[in-house]
């Protein structure tokens, strides 16, 4: 994550921008050297990383700020994005029968246990999408499932560790921060 805080760490001198305005000199640099003034160096970027323990291959995603960037707002920000990101990458969909389960519709922000052997799956999952229709003449539901780490503010523990088995106890998913609404 890379963002620029505004006024050059403020050292920016009060001097207005109009048409009259010259610009700096190059004497006021050091030729051939790359060199920023101190000034410069103070405002330029504010940078926060953030890596996935599961991905071992290198492969760097530079974001910009998506508004100022200081250096801590640029670490959240990048642990926000690996979050949603690994969230995003673990989204699957399943169709099944009828539009409810024990009488209540499917809903959004909802907690299901998804047990799928094929992708490896034995975890508590959150809906993030949901799809009523009608396929060749049967009432189906389509319902988006993710981790509900996408949609946390800070981190909560090991969210995406799958159970031991079927028979295993559920576990707690860390607590909820209160933040999800009802439709």
């Amino acid at each position: 994550m890379r963002g620029q805080s505004e006024r050059s760490g403020k050292a920016r001198s009060a001097a207005a921008l109009d048409a009259t305005a010259e610009p700096i000199g190059a004497d006021a640099r050091n030729d051939g050297d790359g060199s920023a003034r101190e000034r410069e160096r103070k405002g330029t970027v504010a940078t926060g990383t953030s890596s996935d323990d599961e991905i071992k291959r290198y492969r760097p995603v530079v974001h910009l700020a998506r508004s100022k960037a200081g250096a801590v707002s640029a670490q959240d920000e990048a642990d926000w994005r690996n979050r949603t990101s690994r969230a995003e990458g673990d989204e699957q969909t399943y169709t099944v029968k009828g539009h409810e389960v024990n009488g209540e519709l499917w809903t959004v922000n909802q907690q299901v246990a998804v047990s799928d052997a094929f992708l490896g799956i034995e975890r508590d999952l959150l809906i993030s999408a949901v799809r009523y229709g009608e396929e060749e003449g049967e009432i189906v539901t389509d319902i988006s499932v993710c981790s509900a780490e996408a949609f946390d503010k800070e981190p909560v523990g090991k969210r995406r560790t799958n159970k031991s088995g079927k028979g295993a106890k559920k576990a707690s998913s860390g607590p909820l921060d209160g933040t999800a609404e009802a439709l």
